[in-house]
């Protein structure tokens, strides 16, 4: 990542970094800092300057129906959701791992399901940031987001699949034969 910054950028964010280090080492000082652990210092602050530390995770839920139209989106800041859909729907999970300040942050999430495919089966993008619920059957499935990187940081989203619409209608005659005969003579 460091090669992607700027020299001038990097003399700069290299400086902010001595001086959280120098600060860090005045607030717990109870011995003269070494230049080494100085150093130490300043390339844990670099390290947090240039990829921060997810904190949270927002989380974009958008149902559709068969025909690709958008039934719901909602939109939460982490923390646990609730949604219903039909065997028609698809529903689509988008989330952002976010730093202290509310930046997003490039950290791959991990995502699972509560039913091991017996309701849901899920299928992560290819960047890791969202994912695609189809129902299988009936049922209910919790799907969970975290990120590996920052332990803590997780987000879920219980769904619970309904039958879908009607599709088709079947007869079944009944035939009595004996309904409409003549009574016998007596």
């Amino acid at each position: 990542m460091h090669e992607a910054v700027p020299p001038e950028e990097m003399r700069d964010l290299r400086i902010a970094a001595a001086s959280l280090a120098n600060e860090t080492l005045a607030i717990g000082a109870n011995m003269p800092p070494t230049p080494a652990l100085a150093a130490l210092w300043q390339d844990f602050w670099l390290a947090r300057i240039l990829a921060p530390q997810a904190t949270s995770i927002t989380a974009t839920v958008t149902v559709t129906d068969q025909h690709g139209h958008v039934t719901a989106q909602f939109t939460s800041q982490g923390g646990a959701m609730a949604t219903a859909i039909t065997m028609d729907d698809t529903l689509t999970v988008a989330a952002l791992p976010e730093d202290d300040h509310g930046d997003v942050t490039a950290d791959q999430l991990s995502w699972a399901g509560s039913d091991a495919g017996a309701v849901l089966t899920l299928t992560v993008s290819a960047d890791s940031q969202s994912v695609t619920a189809t129902p299988v059957a009936e049922g209910s499935s919790t799907i969970t987001v975290t990120d590996p990187s920052a332990p803590g940081v997780a987000g879920t989203l219980d769904v619970t699949v309904g039958p879908g619409a009607t599709s088709q209608i079947v007869l079944t005659p009944t035939v009595n034969t004996g309904a409409n005969a003549v009574p016998p003579p007596a």
